[in-house]
């Protein structure tokens, strides 16, 4: 696992106000995207692209996790007690099956669940102490 620092968290958490502000439009359907359905938001689009940069995105067997990974996705209490490298991994589970199927950050964000790990992470950087 590559080493975070309170930088690289913190330019993550700089997305924290814009989803957990339920008036943003984050994503809409649309039916002449070449991509898939969903259409993302430019600051959804940028997060997503930080999530790499910010080396919040970790190389590990993702496709061998998602079993695991959906427990948390279904249980907000497992979110709020995962550590900093489940939050990774929960992170990097959700961009890499975007990747191959478009919808998953759409329903991610519906859910709350990209705003509960953000939440979780600031959560995991204030109990670190960073």
């Amino acid at each position: 696992m590559s080493t975070l620092s309170s930088e690289n968290i913190d330019r993550i958490l700089s997305y924290l106000p814009y989803f957990e502000d339920e008036q943003a439009e984050k994503f809409k359907m649309s039916d002449t995207s070449v991509i898939g359905p969903y259409v993302y938001d430019d600051k959804v689009v940028q997060f997503l692209k930080e999530l790499y940069e910010e080396d919040i995105v970790l190389d590990f067997d993702w496709a061998g996790w998602r079993d695991e990974a959906a427990t948390y996705f279904k249980d907000i209490d497992l979110i709020r007690e995962a550590n900093l490298e489940t939050v990774r991994k929960l992170f990097t589970t959700i961009v890499r099956v975007e990747r191959l199927v478009n919808g998953l950050v759409a329903e991610m964000i519906r859910t709350g669940v990209i705003t509960d790990l953000l939440q979780r992470l600031q959560e995991v950087r204030s109990e670190a102490g960073h």
